[in-house]
């Protein structure tokens, strides 16, 4: 999946935020500057993401702040829903903190 909006604040074109949630509950991808990995558990609609290794590569300041956004959106993500092709991560009230669209 990659991020077309986080928080409300769109993302930087051609800067790809990315996940991928594998079938043994192992989740993975890149902030736009850095790698993580990490686990993830869900039922049904929830959705919990635990702590994520991460690598530590120095970003350029526009880079580094979606960056920043992006993994406080997965901190703070407890469900989710799928429309129309796309990924809407929620946070525990129900608000999208992120929409992401699936990559091929």
């Amino acid at each position: 999946w990659v991020a077309e909006d986080i928080g409300g604040k769109g993302v930087i074109d051609n800067l790809q935020s990315t996940i991928r949630f594998a079938g043994d509950g192992t989740v993975q991808g890149n902030g736009g500057c850095n790698r993580f990995h990490g686990r993830y558990t869900g039922e049904g609609q929830d959705l919990a993401l635990g702590q994520l290794a991460r690598t530590s590569r120095a970003c350029l300041p526009a880079i580094d702040e979606q960056e920043k956004r992006f993994y406080q959106a997965l901190d703070r993500t407890r469900g989710y829903r799928i429309d129309k092709g796309l990924l809407f991560l929620l946070d525990s009230h129900g608000e999208t903190t992120m929409r992401l669209w699936m990559r091929d």
